[in-house]
């Protein structure tokens, strides 16, 4: 037989406001949790903001809003600028204005077709001409001398995938006869390297196309920022302190993005020297496309030199990379490797290779640019640029 418990209007009502009682003690305890979490987050935002400014902690900032001339999302290169930009580009040792044509390439606008000689120049920075005026870069410079046209689609932050990218998808569409590639040995190598993005905290052009597989067998793989994760990585302080410290705890093998140069004992890193099998043949599979797509025309690959790689040349004068390179030129009789190691360094009164450079930045100064472009005009006379004559009396 159950008992039946006798319930008053009395203990119904004591019976609720106990429960709402408890309710409101819970959303009270939840409400006061809640705000607890988003001071102290707030308050850690603006203590690690204070730090990283102030040059006690040493993680990523996140990056600047959007720029109206660089494009770090595009969907085909990874990167390219916007067309018809026009923005002062400043860091501590320069400001130079950069303008875009119809189709983001920072070079005036060019015809599709022309009845005259033309060269398509492709490659990063230097060859976009970081940080010199347009008329002070290499293009320019070999564009007044030789009197042919140098389209320049050269891009910051390019590897040579990308670079045949550039070519495949857009240079090609415009009449050329002859193709120059710069390949910038101090990171070229790291931009083919899709392991090396996946642990590149710092480097926001990271995600681009990359190629996966082994040698001759390689596919496209597009290496994309989920959409959450990159809202908070462009906004917050806090998020890339966490993820760094996760990541460095977590990885076996941290790289240290910061270094791009391998480790080679006492001399000074050089990937003209330190390059492995695996880097090389990527490389290689990227100018044997660009001389496939090139259809016969003369294809010519410029290897573009750094301090470092100054150094370790006054160390020892073998160049494993330039000559595995000329190895693959003998095989294609329209592709030519020139070397701008060698002829910078004899250039220099005294071996003072510090004068080609920017003093806080690698990049080439007006100074560099010239010499270069007087090299690449001695190395390509007779095979892309014609002999000149003697000057007449």
């Amino acid at each position: 037989m159950n008992a039946k418990v006798a319930t008053s209007p009395t203990q119904l009502t004591l019976t609720v406001t106990i429960h709402i009682s408890l309710n409101r003690i819970h959303l009270y305890r939840t409400a006061v949790l809640t705000v607890s979490i988003v001071l102290a987050a707030v308050f850690l935002e603006v203590a690690i903001r204070y730090l990283v400014r102030g040059g006690v902690l040493n993680i990523p900032a996140p990056p600047p809003a959007r720029s109206t001339l660089w494009d770090p999302a595009h969907s085909e290169f990874g990167v390219w600028h916007h067309a018809h930009a026009n923005e002062v580009h400043t860091r501590q040792e320069f400001s130079v204005v950069y303008r875009t044509n119809s189709i983001g390439a920072r070079d005036v606008e060019r015809k599709r077709d022309s009845d005259h000689s033309r060269v398509v120049v492709l490659g990063d920075s230097f060859i976009e001409g970081w940080g010199v005026s347009e008329d002070h870069r290499l293009t320019n410079l070999l564009e007044t001398s030789t009197g042919l046209e140098h389209l320049n689609f050269g891009m910051s932050h390019f590897g040579p995938y990308q670079s045949l990218l550039v070519y495949r998808k857009l240079a090609k569409q415009y009449s050329h006869e002859g193709l120059v590639v710069g390949v910038l040995p101090l990171n070229d190598f790291w931009d083919l390297d899709y392991k090396a993005a996946q642990t590149a905290l710092r480097y926001e052009y990271r995600f681009r196309p990359y190629l996966l597989g082994n040698y001759p067998h390689y596919e496209r793989f597009d290496y994309r920022e989920p959409t959450l994760r990159g809202f908070f990585r462009r906004r917050l302080y806090s998020f890339n302190a966490f993820n760094m410290l996760y990541r460095s705890l977590s990885a076996k093998e941290q790289q240290n993005v910061d270094e791009i140069a391998v480790n080679s004992g006492n001399r000074f890193p050089s990937y003209y020297y330190d390059l492995g099998e695996e880097q090389f043949n990527l490389l290689r599979y990227c100018i044997e496309r660009m001389v496939e797509e090139a259809a016969g025309k003369r294809v010519a690959i410029v290897l573009i030199p750094v301090f470092n790689d100054f150094m370790r040349f006054r160390q020892t004068q073998q160049r494993p990379l330039t000559e595995s390179l000329l190895g693959l030129a003998a095989s294609h009789p329209s592709l030519r490797i020139v070397d701008l190691l060698p002829p910078m360094y004899q250039q220099t009164g005294k071996r003072q290779v510090k004068s080609y450079f920017r003093k806080h930045d690698y990049h080439w100064n007006e100074y560099g640019n010239k010499v270069a472009s007087r090299i690449v005009e001695e190395e390509l006379t007779g095979f892309l640029y014609e002999v000149k004559g003697p000057p007449s009396r």
